[in-house]
């Protein structure tokens, strides 16, 4: 089952300063997620995407601040739909405001 829904993008390195681009399976690996519960959002996204209804996916984005850890709760318990784990990644990302 596709989990997250992994982006590419440019971040500034808060160690040297520097513009990198992250492509979107470094992120995935950054985030330790399984690869195959990714869908990849790259060149050819719009193509192997046409029957998946991403819109229930959880988003990973590069992270220039380098913190690149999902909700503990979300690694340890597997949820019975996106939606679910949707929600868990909300209510983490609302704890830690």
């Amino acid at each position: 089952m596709k989990r997250f829904l992994v982006h590419d993008g440019i971040v500034r390195s808060r160690n040297d300063g520097e513009w990198h681009q992250v492509p979107a399976r470094e992120v995935a690996r950054l985030y330790r997620v399984d690869p195959r519960e990714c869908v990849f959002r790259d060149f050819d996204y719009l193509y192997r995407t046409r029957d998946i209804d991403t819109s229930r996916l959880i988003s990973l984005y590069p992270d220039p601040t380098g913190a690149y850890e999902l909700p503990a709760n979300l690694n340890k318990w597997y949820p019975a739909s996106p939606a679910e784990a949707a929600e868990l990644v909300d209510s983490a990302r609302q704890k830690a405001a």
